[in-house]
């Protein structure tokens, strides 16, 4: 996902770039960095928790700030393999029972018995209907997009700023 931006942006930060790239770098690179960390809070606390508290697909969260030549990108991400799984959904499919087993522990406080049994019915269920997507990535972009666009024209203050001599 992307910001969008007017070409008023693009032309006061190419001019930027060219007149101070080292100022411009780094106060990107503050913008992009706040960002990624308030979006990463809000998906943590958003995205669902392991098993007995585990830090499950919330604390899989991490960030990534890389600053390039003219450019400045951030990146908040998980590895887990199932969290493209949550936000979309998926198609019926017959997933593993052992984690399944697990989570009705916790979540319903059963015995082995009954959360084996909660277990394969939730596995079936799945099975013929697959999973409902929980769109915790796409709603939390959308609703950081104001506090983006003024982090962004703060960030852009800055730099006109420390480009004029003032106190940064």
């Amino acid at each position: 996902m992307k910001i969008t931006l007017d070409a008023g942006d693009f032309a006061q930060l190419a001019d930027f770039w060219t007149r101070a790239p080292d100022i411009t770098r780094k106060r990107l690179m503050q913008f992009v960095t706040v960002c990624d960390l308030r979006l990463k809070g809000a998906l943590q606390e958003n995205l669902p928790k392991g098993a007995a508290g585990a830090a499950g697909l919330a604390g899989s969260i991490q960030t990534e700030e890389q600053s390039l030549n003219e450019n400045v990108i951030g990146m908040v991400s998980s590895a887990l393999p199932y969290a493209q799984y949550v936000e979309f959904g998926t198609r019926p499919h017959t997933p593993p029972i052992q984690p399944l087993i697990d989570w009705a522990k916790v979540k319903f406080g059963l015995t082995d018995a009954g959360a084996k049994s909660a277990a394969f019915a939730i596995r079936n269920k799945i099975a013929k209907k697959g999973t409902q997507p929980n769109p915790v990535w796409r709603l939390t972009w959308q609703s950081y997009q104001d506090f983006i666009r003024r982090t962004f024209d703060g960030a852009m203050a800055a730099i006109a700023r420390d480009l004029a001599g003032g106190k940064a």
